[in-house]
């Protein structure tokens, strides 16, 4: 599915996006689709983060990665993957990231 997502229309991988949301990923796709997160436009960025959230659980891996994206989120808002951050059990290090984020923007 990854890979028909790299090669589709926009519009295809819109609807792709959403489907995501309600698959369970493997730690790969997961790592693949946060990867995509910051280098997306505002829709995308959206439903790239929905398709994260729809998980039940993100492997530790993802979410470093996630909580790295709060230094500088792209096109996206820092603040929205915030809120998926604190969705998932998260390890001390990524709680860290959390706490930095939160003291430099409060």
């Amino acid at each position: 599915m990854w890979k028909r997502y790299l090669s589709a229309s926009y519009p295809l991988q819109n609807d792709i996006l959403k489907k995501l949301s309600a698959v369970k990923m493997t730690p790969w796709l997961a790592g693949e689709v946060a990867e995509k997160l910051t280098a997306s436009n505002t829709e995308q960025f959206n439903l790239t983060l929905a398709a994260l959230k729809g998980q039940s659980q993100l492997p530790g891996k993802v979410l470093l990665q996630l909580a790295g994206y709060l230094e500088d989120p792209g096109p996206g808002d820092a603040e929205a993957i915030l809120v998926l951050l604190k969705k998932f059990k998260t390890s001390p290090e990524v709680k860290n990231k959390i706490q930095q984020y939160e003291k430099n923007t409060r």
